[in-house]
């Protein structure tokens, strides 16, 4: 088997189809939040068509700076890019964490994605005596923030909502201890609301397979299989297969 590896050639998509870690698809999970339980959310997802960007995330987010309204431009939509195996390990409480989802949500191909301004999140290291690159990118933030009102014109604006940070330590100010550790979840984000494509995946349990597929088929038309995010990884490939007219999976050159 080696042996034919090293004498054959491979197209990028014969290699792409058997790295079993990466996903064809990227997934938006919901959550309880004002309120509302994570089950209504996706209705709420499913009746406007459209995944509406609420909070400022990325480095610009959280300086103080920058008013609520210049902070519009800093509000995203959020994905994850997860195997379908490893799918049922985001709907599980996770011990420290702050955000718990529900079994519920959608999912898009990567290469729609990408079409349409979805970009994978950049993670610099904050840990300190590894913070060679927050370092000079905060020095960049802070220049275009000494006139906040000129903020939004500022080419690090575009670029703020698609860099976070990772690292563990003691802030040193507080000398309280940090963990910030979400790069496994290998988010992908997009700036403001996204209409969401003719074709997707829509997430939820099981036992309410039925009932979604009347809520969709109430507020579209387009083709949507239907998945429980707890199967395993081979199920959801079975039910996919046997739910849509193609499969979800990567059918040109990476861009």
């Amino acid at each position: 088997m080696t042996r034919d590896l090293r004498t054959k050639s491979l197209s990028i998509n014969q290699v792409l189809a058997k790295r079993k870690d990466l996903s064809p698809c990227i997934v938006h999970l919901t959550r309880d939040t004002n309120g509302r339980s994570a089950r209504d959310v996706l209705i709420s997802i499913i009746d406007e068509w459209k995944l509406r960007a609420i909070n400022p995330m990325g480095r610009a987010a959280r300086r103080t700076e920058l008013s609520r309204l210049l902070k519009e431009n800093q509000k995203v939509v959020c994905f994850t890019e997860v195997p379908w195996e490893y799918l049922s390990l985001l709907v599980v409480p996770i011990k420290g964490r702050q955000i718990n989802f529900g079994p519920y949500g959608i999912a898009v191909t990567r290469a729609w994605a990408r079409e349409n301004g979805v970009n994978p999140i950049w993670y610099l290291d904050q840990t300190r005596g590894h913070n060679w690159l927050t370092t000079p990118f905060d020095k960049i933030l802070r220049k275009a923030l000494k006139k906040p009102e000129e903020f939004d014109e500022h080419p690090v604006a575009e670029l703020a909502p698609f860099i976070d940070v990772m690292g563990t330590g003691t802030n040193t100010s507080s000398n309280q201890p940090y963990a910030r550790e979400f790069w496994w979840e290998r988010e992908w984000r997009h700036v403001k609301d996204l209409i969401l494509p003719h074709e997707l995946v829509v997430l939820c349990p099981e036992s309410e397979r039925r009932k979604f597929k009347k809520i969709v088929a109430d507020h579209h038309y387009g083709r949507c299989p239907i998945i429980d995010p707890t199967w395993s990884g081979e199920k959801i490939e079975r039910s996919l297969r046997r739910q849509a007219k193609r499969e979800f999976r990567v059918v040109s050159l990476p861009r």
